[in-house]
């Protein structure tokens, strides 16, 4: 059996087979060798109110011992609590790519030219919390809940910008490798 193509018979199995490449390459993130990733399961999430960051430990000089402050404590339990009420017991395999937002307000006192050049990007947030301790808390956060280790975040993308509501936007991929043969040839393209 053959299907006809812009005037070139081609049997029917290999046109299907190259549909189903083009479709399957069509979706491929990255490549290499003999293997592509794929995006897999993706979760989106926020955590309302003034984004926070992991506050450095402390020391008890009575008992020698250090612990984590109260305020990093109470917001990683917040984290967790957000991303249990969205997405329950969904835990993430593999790498994972990671993108967290801090969305800032933008301070009462500012003009209306100055607020539209903050919410438009203009104008971006500099002031503290540093990005890295924003990250550090969520992904921290996530520990045993998201996935089983936040080492398994491969790429991560932090950024900070104002915005009208205060929050942390949270954007969780996984990333897998696929093992897959190129079928020759690739007559879909000749011709058409």
């Amino acid at each position: 059996m053959t299907t006809d193509r812009g005037g070139i018979k081609i049997p029917s199995s290999i046109f299907i087979i190259n549909i189903l490449q083009f479709l399957l390459l069509s979706n491929k993130k990255y490549s290499g060798g003999n293997s592509m990733s794929y995006i897999g399961r993706e979760v989106s999430f926020s955590v309302d109110g003034q984004p926070k960051g992991k506050m450095r430990p402390r020391f008890n000089g009575k008992t020698g011992h250090t612990y984590t402050p109260k305020e990093t404590v109470n917001y990683e339990n917040y984290v967790k609590i957000s991303y249990r009420m969205e997405h329950q017991n969904e835990k993430l395999e593999g790498p994972i790519e990671a993108e967290i937002t801090g969305i800032f307000p933008i301070p009462k006192s500012t003009s209306k030219k100055k607020s539209q050049a903050m919410l438009d990007g203009g104008i971006k947030y500099t002031k503290k919390i540093d990005c890295d301790n924003l990250a550090k808390s969520v992904l921290d956060a996530l520990n045993g809940i998201a996935y089983d280790d936040d080492a398994q975040v491969y790429s991560l993308k932090v950024c900070k910008i104002y915005g009208e509501q205060p929050r942390v936007d949270i954007t969780l991929r996984e990333s897998i490798n696929v093992e897959h043969k190129i079928i020759k040839p690739l007559y879909f393209f000749e011709g058409v």
